[in-house]
Order: C-alpha cells, then sequence, then structure tokens
C-alpha cells in the first residue's frame, strides 16, 4: 500500500504499472542493501529510533531492508504526504494500521 501511493506517479500510474517496477526491484541482487552506505543510513534510523525510547528489534531491521527493496529514496513518506492523492477524490482513502507497542506490556499480549 504504501509502495502504491508513496509512487510519485499514482494515481496517474496504475498498480499494473507499479507492480512490473516492483518485480524488478524484487529480482535485483539483495547484496546491494549491504553496501556501507545503506548501513550507515541503517544504524542512523535504529539509534534515533533506540534514543527517542523505543524499542529496536530485529523486525526494524528486516523492516528497513524491505523498505529499501520496494520504495526506495521513499522511505521517508509521511501519511500526510500522501493527502494530495486522495484530496480530489482521485483514488481511494487507503486503511492504515498500527499497533502502539508499550515497553513494560509484555509481547504475549498481542500474540
Amino acid at each position: 500500500m504504501s509502495t502504491l501511493y508513496s509512487h510519485p506517479g499514482f494515481p496517474n500510474k496504475g498498480p499494473k504499472d507499479i507492480n512490473s517496477e516492483l518485480m524488478k526491484r524484487v529480482s535485483s541482487n539483495p547484496l546491494r542493501l549491504l553496501l556501507p552506505q545503506h548501513i550507515t543510513n541503517y544504524i542512523q534510523a535504529l539509534w534515533t529510533k533506540k534514543a527517542s525510547g523505543q524499542p529496536v528489534t530485529f523486525t526494524d531491521i528486516f523492516g528497513m531492508l524491505i523498505g529499501e527493496t520496494l520504495m526506495p529514496a521513499r522511505m521517508d513518506i509521511k501519511l500526510s504526504d500522501i493527502q494530495e492523492k486522495i484530496n480530489q477524490a482521485q483514488s481511494p482513502l487507503p486503511l492504515f494500521t498500527c499497533l502502539h507497542v508499550k515497553p513494560d506490556v509484555s509481547e504475549l499480549m498481542f500474540a
């Protein structure tokens, strides 16, 4: 969903066009994600998250790798950036869900 709505050509470019771009990205060499400049960005993002008091897990690292694969150079998109794509009803309002995890609550509560 984020890949579609963050794409600069959406909604003029449809999912069919964007899917072909995704297929090329997914089939590219995944080792490029481990280049020093990417690693530096990942570490900086993880330190920022940790400094704000949020827990850092393997899921964060995996999410960054997936995000960098599916939407390179668009990892900093915000929900407010999507607003222009739905203002004039050119595309449907996307539904997003999230889970706020508190450090003093066991992960078993969410299982």
